[in-house]
C-alpha cells in the first residue's frame, strides 16, 4: 500500500506554475539580500544571528522589512523547486528513453551548456554597468570552474563564477551526471525497500557534514549536499506519488523550523522544505484566480531566462540603491527583467528547435 493520497504524476502545466513559484521567490530574494539588513538566509551554512536577525525585523516592521526580510531569509528555498522537479522530470523522460545513458546525458547538457552561454554573455555586456574588473585570466578560470562544475565545490568559489546565482549551473551539471546511476538504483527496489536510498542518501549528508570544513567545502552548494531532494524526486516520480499524508507534513514542518534555530537539525532543512513547497504551491494552484494562475504558469516557462539575467542586472546602478526605498527600484527592475527575459526564451527555443536538440 503506498504512503500517499494521490497516485498521479505533476503535469507540464503544474511544473511550470511550481517553476514560477520558485523563480519568484528566487530572484526577489536575488534582489533583497544585497542590500544591508536583508543578508539572511542560512542557505550554504547555518547562523542563528541570521534567525535572530530575521525576527528582529518584524519587531516594528515596515512594508519593506516585511517583504525584504521574508524574502532575505526564505526566498532562497525556491532553488529546491528547480532541484527536485529536474530530479523528477529527469526520471519521467528517462522512463521513455530508449537509447544510451550517455546520449541521454549529452542531450541535457547541450542545453544546459546553450543557456550558459546566454547568462555570460549578458554578464559581458553588463560588465561596464556593474563595475565588473575582471581581467582575461579571471574570465577564464570562471569560465573553467563553471563549466567543469568545480566551482560549487568551495566556499571561496561558490559564488564567484561570473554571477553568483550561476552556481547552480554546475549543481545541474552535476545532477546530469550522475542521474542514470541513481535512477536505476532506485528503480531496482521493490516498493517495500523504496524509500531506502532517501534514508542513505539523508546519512551521507550527515557524514559530509560532520566531517567536510564548512570555512572550505561548500556542501550545500553541490549535488551532494541536496542529494535528498534528488532522490525524493525520482522516488515519487517512479511510484506516481503526489502527495504524502498530513502527519508526515506536520512532522516535516515542525522539522524545518527546528532546523532554523537549532544546527543538528539544520542539513534536513532543504529536504523539509521541498516537501512542504510540494504541497503548499499545489494548493496554491488550486485556488489561484485564473489570470495569477496564467502569469505564473508564463513565469514559469521563462524562469531560466529570468534566472540568468538577475543575477548580473540587480547591480545595475538603477536598480540598487540604498537610499531610495526598495519598491521604486525593485518595480522597474522586475519589468526590465522581464522585458530582457521573454524574448531571449524565444530565441533560446527557436535554437533548440534549429539545433534539433
Amino acid at each position: 500500500m503506498k504512503t500517499s493520497t494521490s497516485t498521479y504524476q505533476f503535469s507540464k502545466i503544474n511544473t511550470s506554475y511550481f517553476k514560477g513559484i520558485g523563480i519568484l521567490l528566487i530572484f526577489i530574494h536575488n534582489y533583497f539580500h544585497i542590500i544591508t539588513p536583508y543578508k539572511l538566509q542560512n542557505e550554504i551554512a547555518f547562523s542563528v544571528t541570521n534567525v535572530n536577525s530575521f525576527m528582529r525585523l518584524f519587531s516594528n516592521p515596515t512594508i519593506t522589512d516585511v517583504i525584504g526580510g521574508t524574502f532575505g531569509f526564505l526566498g532562497h528555498f525556491g532553488v529546491q523547486i528547480f532541484i527536485f522537479f529536474s530530479a523528477y522530470g529527469l526520471s519521467i523522460q528517462y522512463s521513455k528513453w530508449n537509447n544510451s545513458p550517455t546520449q541521454f546525458i549529452i542531450r541535457r547538457l547541450k542545453k544546459v551548456y546553450l543557456l550558459l552561454a546566454f547568462g555570460i554573455l549578458f554578464w559581458f555586456i553588463s560588465k561596464p554597468f556593474i563595475g565588473a574588473t575582471d581581467n582575461l585570466n579571471g574570465i577564464l578560470m570562471q569560465l573553467f570552474l563553471l563549466i567543469t562544475s568545480v566551482g560549487n565545490l568551495f566556499r571561496s568559489t561558490v559564488y564567484a563564477m561570473f554571477s553568483g546565482p550561476y552556481w547552480f549551473f554546475a549543481l545541474i551539471i552535476q545532477l546530469y551526471i550522475i542521474f542514470p546511476i541513481l535512477y536505476k538504483m532506485v528503480k531496482r527496489l521493490s516498493y517495500i525497500y523504496i524509500w531506502l536510498p532517501l534514508i542513505l542518501s539523508i546519512l551521507l549528508l550527515y557524514i559530509l557534514y560532520y566531517t567536510t570544513p564548512h570555512d572550505q567545502f561548500a556542501l550545500f552548494g553541490n549535488v551532494l549536499g541536496h542529494m535528498p531532494e534528488i532522490i525524493l524526486g525520482i522516488i515519487l516520480a517512479q511510484q506516481k506519488v503526489k502527495k504524502l499524508p498530513l502527519p508526515v507534513l506536520m512532522i516535516v514542518f515542525v522539522l524545518f523550523i527546528a532546523s532554523q534555530f537549532i544546527e543538528i537539525f539544520f542539513p534536513l532543512s532543504f529536504l523539509a522544505v521541498t516537501i512542504l513547497l510540494l504541497h503548499s504551491v499545489k494548493a496554491m494552484q488550486d485556488y489561484s484566480h485564473s489570470y495569477i494562475s496564467k502569469f505564473v504558469i508564463f513565469t514559469g516557462n521563462i524562469s531560466m531566462m529570468l534566472f540568468i539575467f538577475n543575477g548580473p542586472l540587480r547591480y545595475y546602478p538603477w536598480f540598487i540603491n540604498e537610499s531610495q526605498t526598495i519598491p521604486e527600484l525593485f518595480i522597474p527592475f522586475t519589468i526590465i527583467l522581464y522585458l530582457i527575459s521573454y524574448p531571449s526564451y524565444l530565441l533560446f527555443q527557436w535554437l533548440i528547435q534549429k539545433m534539433k536538440w
